[in-house]
């Protein structure tokens, strides 16, 4: 299976193992990695990655990096500095690899700020703002109800469907609860809201920048699934645990499968490239799940400028300046400045870019200047210093508390260890706001005082859950709580319908049926591709286009009537699963699509923007309220139904019929036939394992992987459309599952991990770059095979085993071995040889 083991006597040669093994894989996209982070794609893409390199230096991650690694502990930059080791020692007896022949550059020494800027650049990519878009979204639609109802503040606002992490019962379980602790409107803050006009103009331009960087690395903005459950509810009577991941599909995969032994004390599962962390895994005592917390943990502020200072509290300060030389292949250097306030740097790269920015000053043209504060910028008593060993952690509970009042990353846990324990908790450095719905006020005037944070909240008041009643617990990046709390993390945030299906069958599975569950429940839950979202809303919608013989009133051509009842008639007896399959999936998806499309066609005319609105969680509850009301009052939300200055009657209705229509063009082009394999949902919902940046190229063909995909947003196997890149990409799966891990305490043959594609980027290489995929889809994961090196399972993979004693740390043995094993890889089948 290509999986690296790593063996050694001590956590020293363990590192410089496993960052050798992750180099000999992924050497070009660790590097790939840093120089986005850091600002440096230029340097080997040119000229086309200026823009991108821009928002980095702006943002500042390799600053932040360099701060990060200063101030941890000893013994922990020692060990990051064994795996820098690892990495460049394998370039240096070894070939690079084809990307840098292709792009005609090479491979620079791998340095611990280049670790810590990676691991700072996917802090970022998972933390949490709304504000901004929130505010946007109200200028243009003018009403709180709607814009709280799309992207909810509260539970409040979600009618039909509300999953929390924390029921309210087990708030009051855990001594959390607080009544209304964090209840707001947005009608509260009329007052103290500022709509700034060239949000639009800046939002349209961040997409596109952040489509780029997606391009490159899949960085965030995905999904994630994780539950443990009791031994009290499992066939082995230990604790269970599983773990899916979703991020953007690429080759090769956002995570890299590995384990660290030392002297049979291990930890197995899945790093991120360039980083000696394990996001998620297990080890002899302990297992943990990552999901992404939402938590909002940015602040935006706008300041007054006045030259070289800024006001605050009506006193002009110093401005922090920094010059950034953007080095550039086949072209001459860019040179940048990047200003700061004491809130953090000032955006003047981020938003609007080249077209925008005056070359004679680095100020952009018809932009306030705005800063932002983000709590990844806390560099000081990181969590890394206590997670790099996270070999040596006993239970949960401990893991717990190395990780309180601990900076770095926005993430939940789901846990579970061999002494019986589950629990979920949050990591964050979540920020103390004077006001604590400030944080969703948008932008914050910086120069009054007002908004200043006063520090970040006690890790003792966040929502933290240890062997709840319920015998489970799970997290799917919703809701973690509903308002009646004290530090809202994840208030902000809408149900998910992953959140929601993942509680139903656990509670089915447990309370209903009272099953003792096993690793083939778990695995079939992973399957799971119903949507309850769906199942709500196509019996809505069919009967909107039904009733008062609307499909036959507003449909134009009356020729594509009988298929157009036939697909209604199919979606009918549909059972909401999004299998390949099956041809409702895709009805289903293009005629959202379509209804979308024409929501708030006149209020926002950027194309981009106004489908960007369906990425948000709360949307799906919003819709669902929306049919129900047309049921009633057909010419309800008719002004936002249309893209006419003149208001139509009807107009949603209207809006549903043409979605049908759409449906027809787009399925039964002009001169053409339909068979049933052409409405297939797997012949258009696709995922493309693009490795960038050659899929540009006819690289393409060498490097790229495709293959059908089930699930949608809403469905626990993931398989997102976002509808924004429905032109350029149809149906295409923008989010899966990237890694997939169970775990079973009670029975070690039961342990099993994979990632979509395979664990080496060699497209040269005979094995191991695509080859996890097909197991990976069916669900047939691959043992983890930890602890010993002569483990059995039930399935046998052949493995390459990285095998180094402390004793190799003198440097003419240590060369004498490398030199040997470079002959030994040259010679031997690597199925078959043992290193």
């Amino acid at each position: 299976d290509g999986i690296p083991h790593a063996h050694a006597d001590s956590l020293s040669m363990g590192y410089y193992t496993l960052g050798f093994a992750m180099s000999s894989d992924r050497i070009f996209q660790m590097d790939k990695l840093r120089r986005l982070s850091q600002g440096r794609l230029s340097e080997i893409l040119g000229e086309p990655a200026i823009s991108i390199d821009k928002v980095m230096r702006n943002y500042g991650f390799e600053h932040v990096a360099k701060m990060v690694f200063s101030n941890l502990d000893n013994s922990t930059k020692e060990l990051i500095q064994d795996f820098c080791d690892g990495i460049n020692d394998y370039p240096h007896y070894f070939s690079e690899g084809i990307e840098y022949w292709v792009l005609g550059t090479q491979f620079d020494q791998w340095k611990p700020e280049d670790t810590l800027s990676v691991y700072v650049f996917m802090q970022f990519a998972l933390s949490e703002s709304n504000e901004n878009f929130r505010d946007f979204l109200f200028s243009k639609i003018q009403d709180e109800d709607i814009v709280e109802q799309i992207l909810p503040m509260h539970s409040d606002d979600e009618i039909d469907q509300s999953t929390s992490v924390f029921t309210d019962e087990e708030l009051k379980e855990f001594n959390l609860y607080k009544k209304d602790g964090i209840k707001r409107k947005m009608k509260d803050e009329k007052e103290k809201r500022k709509i700034f006009e060239f949000f639009e103009d800046n939002l349209d331009e961040e997409l596109q920048i952040v489509e780029e960087i997606k391009k490159l690395y899949s960085p965030g903005s995905g999904a994630s699934n994780c539950w443990a459950v009791s031994g009290n509810h499992t066939k082995s009577g230990k604790p269970m645990l599983s773990n899916d991941p979703h991020l953007d599909p690429s080759m090769p995969s956002p995570f890299y499968l590995a384990e660290l032994n030392i002297n049979d004390n291990y930890v197995i599962g899945a790093l991120l490239p360039g980083v000696p962390l394990f996001v998620s895994g297990r080890t002899k005592n302990i297992a943990f799940g990552v999901t992404s917390l939402n938590a909002d943990i940015i602040d935006f502020f706008e300041e007054k400028i006045d030259g070289d200072k800024y006001l605050f509290k009506d006193k002009w300060e110093p401005l922090e300046v920094r010059e950034e030389i953007i080095n550039v292949k086949d072209g001459s250097p860019v040179s940048i400045l990047v200003r700061s306030t004491h809130h953090g740097p000032i955006l003047d790269h981020v938003g609007t870019l080249l077209g925008s920015i005056d070359s004679n000053y680095p100020h952009l043209k018809n932009k306030v200047p705005l800063s932002m504060s983000w709590a990844g910028y806390q560099y000081e008593n990181s969590f890394i210093n206590d997670f790099i060993n996270i070999i040596d952690f006993e239970n949960i509970n401990e893991v717990a508390e190395s990780l309180k009042n601990k900076n770095g990353g926005s993430f939940g846990l789901c846990l579970a260890d061999n002494k019986g324990n589950i629990g979920f908790i949050p990591h964050v450095r979540f920020p103390k706001r004077v006001d604590v719905f400030a944080g969703e006020r948008g932008v914050k005037p910086g120069w009054t005082g007002e908004y200043e944070w006063q520090g970040f909240v006690d890790a003792a008041k966040y929502p933290t859950m240890i062997n709840p009643k319920k015998g489970y617990v799970f997290a799917a990046n919703g809701r973690t709580t509903s308002a009646n709390v004290e530090a809202g993390l994840g208030v902000p945030m809408a149900s998910t319908g992953r959140a929601i299906r993942i509680n139903y069958l656990l509670n089915d599975l447990i309370n209903v049926q009272k099953k003792k569950l096993d690793i083939n429940d778990f695995k079939t839950m992973m399957n799971d591709t119903y949507d309850v979202f769906a199942a709500l809303k196509t019996p809505l919608m069919i009967n909107l286009v039904e009733q008062n013989n609307n499909l036959e009133k507003y449909l134009v051509d009356k020729s594509k009537l009988p298929q157009i009842k036939k697909w209604i008639e199919e979606l009918k007896t549909w059972d909401y699963t999004f299998d390949k399959e099956l041809t409702q999936p895709t009805l289903f998806s293009l005629w959202e699509i379509y209804f979308y499309n024409n929501l708030f066609k006149r209020q926002i005319t950027n194309d981009k923007l106004r489908n960007f609105i369906s990425k948000k969680y709360g949307f799906d509850d919003f819709s669902i309220k929306l049919y129900k009301k047309l049921q009633n009052d057909p010419s309800y939300f008719s002004k936002y139904c249309q893209s006419s200055q003149v208001n139509v009657p009807n107009a949603c209705i209207k809006a549903l019929v043409e979605g049908l229509d759409f449906i027809h063009e787009y399925l039964v082009p002009a001169g053409t036939t339909l068979s049933k394999e052409d409405a297939l949902y797997g012949k258009w919902h696709t995922v493309e394992y693009n490795y960038a940046p050659f899929t540009k190229s006819f690289l393409r063909y060498f490097f790229d992987r495709s293959d059908s995909d089930n699930g949608s947003k809403n469905t626990i196997n993931v398989g997102s459309i976002y509808y924004q890149d429905f032109k350029e990409k149809g149906l295409q799966s923008s989010h899966t599952a990237n890694y997939r891990m169970v775990v079973d305490f009670g029975n070690d043959e039961d342990n099993e991990f994979s990632i979509e594609t395979g664990c080496s980027e060699n497209i040269l290489g005979k094995y191991f770059y695509y080859n996890l995929h097909e197991s990976h889809m069916s669900l047939e994961l691959t043992p983890m095979g930890f602890n010993s090196l002569n483990t059995t399972h039930k399935k046998r993979y052949s493995t390459i085993r990285f095998i180094y004693k402390d004793w190799y740390d003198q440097e003419e043995e240590r060369l004498r071995l490398l030199e040997e094993a470079k002959l030994n890889l040259t010679n031997a089948e690597v199925e078959k040889e043992d290193l």
